[in-house]
Parts: structure tokens; C-alpha cells; sequence
């Protein structure tokens, strides 16, 4: 199985019931209760204009949808070549945030966003020795588990971020084990 084939049985996996999309749109109690349909994917702005809590969707629209989706995931690799340099799972990790949170919030450049997080596994990224990527994934992993465990741009706060308190069917555990240890192989799921 190839690592895209993982992280699509992965995402289909996380957000839906038996593999089968949501065909109406609900807001999602895991997400502040954005709408969201299909495969989880959330509203847009110009789909709020015009589809409602309880609208029926099509399955072929929510797999157009999540295609889409996919592809707009998947693009990051592209954009940030960087990311092909990491192990899977901390790849896994990066994908799996940005379909789920959007680019933005992960980057940090969007509100309730991990400040530096992304910039923690760029560093990483570049880091020659065993030490400095030891630093860097435990930076990184700070970021997903604390609001400021820094204190950047402010006074520090180490209170869980939501992330880490909702844990999201344990993804955000996962998703920290494979940040802290590159070595950890893909979690193999069950068919």
C-alpha cells in the first residue's frame, strides 16, 4: 500500500461510519459544530450561502468533494518539498492536520492556529544533528499539546489546546507519537 493509499483509508477511516460519507449536512460536535458534510469536509464560505444543517447531499458530490479535498491536502508536499524529507508519520501528521484544521490553522497564520508548529518541523526538517531533531519534535509536539507552551507573542500557557483535550478518536495522541518519534512506523489498520 502506498503512503497516499494509507492516509486516504486513514482520513475515511476518521470520518465516517463504516466508510460511508454523511449525505446531509450536520455541524460537527468535534469541530465547534461547523457544518460539515461527506467524508468531513467543512462548509465553505460560498457553500454556507446556499446549503443548510440537514441538506441532502448526493454520495457522488461528497466524493467529488473529498477528491477535492484530497488534492488540495496533498498539494502541501508539493508546495513545501521539505515535507517529502520527513518519516512517514510525521509526513502522516502534517496531512492529516491540514485536512482536518485547514493549512492555516496549522501553519499559525489563522486564528486558534499552533503558533509555531509548523515552523518547529521545517527546523526539524533542516536539522543535522540527532540532538537539534530531538529539540525541534519536542517543540513541536509542545505546540500540539499546549495553547503557549512558549510564551510567544505573549505570556506562556500551558493549558491543553482543544486538539489535545478532544483527542479526536485518538489522533491527536497518534499524531504525537509519530512527531516525537520518527522511527514509528504506520499504524496498520484493521480491514
Amino acid at each position: 500500500m502506498t503512503f497516499e493509499d494509507y492516509f486516504i483509508d486513514s482520513i475515511i477511516s476518521d470520518e465516517t461510519i463504516g466508510g460511508k460519507p454523511e449525505l446531509e449536512v450536520y455541524p460537527d460536535p468535534s469541530d465547534e459544530g461547523h457544518l460539515t458534510y461527506g467524508f468531513g469536509h467543512k462548509l465553505t464560505e460560498e457553500e454556507k450561502k446556499y446549503m443548510k444543517e440537514g441538506d441532502p447531499i448526493t454520495y457522488d458530490h461528497a466524493v467529488k468533494t473529498f477528491k477535492q479535498d484530497l488534492s488540495n491536502t496533498f498539494s502541501i508536499t508539493n508546495r513545501l518539498p521539505w515535507i517529502q524529507t520527513l518519516s512517514d508519520g510525521q509526513k502522516f501528521t502534517l496531512l492529516d492536520m491540514s485536512f482536518n484544521m485547514g493549512e492555516a490553522r496549522m501553519r499559525g497564520t489563522a486564528p486558534r492556529g499552533f503558533t509555531r508548529f509548523f515552523d518547529n518541523m521545517y527546523q526539524y526538517s533542516q536539522s543535522e544533528t540527532p540532538e537539534q531533531k530531538r529539540n525541534y519534535s519536542h517543540r513541536a509536539y509542545m505546540e500540539l499539546k499546549h495553547v503557549n507552551p512558549f510564551g510567544i507573542n505573549g505570556k506562556k500557557d500551558m493549558s491543553y489546546t482543544k486538539y489535545w483535550k478532544k483527542n479526536y478518536g485518538g489522533r491527536a495522541h497518534r499524531n504525537a507519537q509519530y512527531i516525537l518519534d520518527p522511527s514509528k512506523e504506520l499504524i496498520k489498520k484493521e480491514k
